[in-house]
């Protein structure tokens, strides 16, 4: 069995969490990587879904922020093959998406995604959902 390991990050004595950010438009993954690391998260990242899987596969990804609307396979996709895969399906999910709305939103939830956050991102909500689902205080 493969090792994980966990850095701990000394600036706040927490885990160090592998966060993997997923979209197409670069400037938005360019914007999110930076709120991110400026929060001390290690990040990844993928410019559509097939990417995706193959980090959540290569990488111990504690969460993932999930674009719908890219190409070769879209979020929705993503959380389809997710859930079908044993050693990604509880990885947990926030898409992060401009669609709002609410079949969309719903279809999302229902497919596995832990939340939804709607563009542009409010970096507080941001960061309230992901200590939610990473259980940090």
């Amino acid at each position: 069995m493969e090792k994980e390991y966990t850095f701990i990050n000394a600036k706040n004595n927490k885990f160090m969490h592998k966060i993997l950010v997923v979209d197409d438009i670069p400037i938005n993954v360019l914007l999110l990587k930076r709120i991110l690391e400026k929060a001390s998260y290690e990040v990844y990242t993928a410019q559509n879904g097939e990417e995706a899987l193959e980090v959540m596969k290569r990488e111990n990804i504690s969460l993932v922020l999930l674009d719908i609307g890219m190409p070769i396979l879209d979020g929705l996709g993503v959380l389809d093959v997710k859930k079908q895969e044993l050693s990604i399906k509880n990885i947990p999910v926030i898409m992060v998406s401009a669609f709002s709305e609410r079949n969309i939103i719903e279809e999302s939830l229902q497919k596995g995604a832990n939340a939804y956050i709607k563009k542009p991102i409010d970096k507080q909500e941001l960061m309230l959902e992901m200590g939610k689902i990473l259980h940090i205080n």
